[in-house]
């Protein structure tokens, strides 16, 4: 039983709505809202950060000497350098035939660019090879879609003899309008 003289009738009570609303403005002040965060992610800066990092995580802005121990054989440079030879190429011919080559040496490349001219490519098997990649990515979701893959899907699914290949093709072009933007 509390004594009279302690001062404890003194203080002023909180009520249980103050000491929740306490409660939950120590949580909101550390955990950012959802439309701020939103506001953030659309920013310039923002996007300037998640493409530097990318960039360093894929080993392109590696240093030298940190670039030695991350991938000691030169491995991966080489791909990149194969893939970006892809990119740059124009006559088609010889798009096909160093395509074809990468592909059978390392698989069909997450290069969103590199994937929607492989769709054109004049060996079923390569095309199969890529609508594979095509599904994975864009399950694994973060594939930026070139805006010409719709119609080079469109015109695979027409001008292919293979009933298969038109299914997939079709399939994939209802996945990429059907998907959350």
């Amino acid at each position: 039983m509390p004594r009279d003289d302690d001062g404890y009738d003194d203080r002023p009570k909180k009520t249980w709505r103050e000491i929740d609303q306490l409660r939950d403005g120590k949580r909101s002040r550390s955990a950012t809202p959802p439309a701020e965060r939103a506001r953030l992610e659309r920013s310039a800066s923002y996007s300037r950060y998640k493409s530097a990092a990318d960039k360093f995580f894929s080993g392109e802005l590696l240093p030298e000497a940190l670039a030695e121990k991350v991938d000691p054989t030169g491995g991966s440079r080489a791909k990149k350098d194969q893939v970006a030879k892809l990119r740059q190429v124009e006559d088609f011919r010889e798009f096909a035939t160093l395509a074809k080559a990468y592909v059978d040496e390392h698989g069909v490349p997450d290069d969103p660019y590199v994937v929607d001219r492989l769709l054109g490519h004049p060996n079923e098997g390569v095309v199969q090879k890529t609508l594979d990649k095509l599904s994975e990515l864009l399950q694994a979701g973060g594939f930026k879609v070139p805006k010409s893959l719709p119609e080079r899907l469109k015109s695979l699914e027409l001008s292919s003899d293979d009933p298969d290949l038109q299914d997939r093709a079709k399939a994939l072009a209802k996945a990429i309008r059907d998907r959350p933007r």
